[in-house]
């Protein structure tokens, strides 16, 4: 899948700030046999599960405030995947909207994030890693939105780091 998207660059942090990757997912430093693969995960509680079939666009840790602010974590982890890709398979997430242009949904009975939509990009859906069954399956490549990092985050994994989304200009 090769995907060429330099407009996300001028999109404001509230609407590009979760896990765009913007190369072939062939050219990851990790490489994984997608052909008839299946990644699953779902929420704390159980009452919902999805299930991701195909390649991942791209897998980032977002540090910016909106991220930090719907997870209650000082970092996120993103899995870029078509939206074709990915379906519900159990239960149905709560949905609402963060932005103009942003839907975060999770699990209304245990709070679980689970994903992230932005219209600008209708055709991807963004998975929070920590819901995969295995999120060793999906290693993060670069940090984004390190410009909002927290002060007391130190970073020593030797990944890329973006002040703002992926790819910077």
């Amino acid at each position: 899948m090769d995907v060429n998207r330099t407009s996300r660059r001028s999109i404001p942090f509230e609407f590009a700030c979760a896990g765009w990757n913007g190369r072939k997912a062939v050219e990851r430093k990790w490489k994984r046999n997608w052909e008839g693969a299946m990644l699953t995960g779902g929420c704390l509680c159980g009452k919902i599960r999805y299930e991701i079939s195909g390649e991942a666009i791209g897998n980032t840790v977002c540090h910016c405030a909106d991220c930090r602010r719907a997870s209650g974590a000082p970092l996120v982890g993103w899995m870029s995947v078509a939206r074709a890709a990915f379906r519900f398979v159990a239960g149905a997430p709560k949905t609402y909207a963060s932005s103009a242009q942003v839907e975060r949904s999770f699990c209304s009975d245990c709070g679980t994030p689970l994903i992230y939509r932005n219209a600008a990009f209708a055709d991807e859906v963004d998975v929070a890693t920590g819901t995969l069954d295995n999120p060793d399956e999906a290693p993060p490549e670069h940090h984004t939105w390190t410009s909002q990092q927290l002060e007391w985050i130190r970073l020593a994994d030797g990944l890329p780091r973006y002040p703002r989304g992926y790819p910077e200009t």
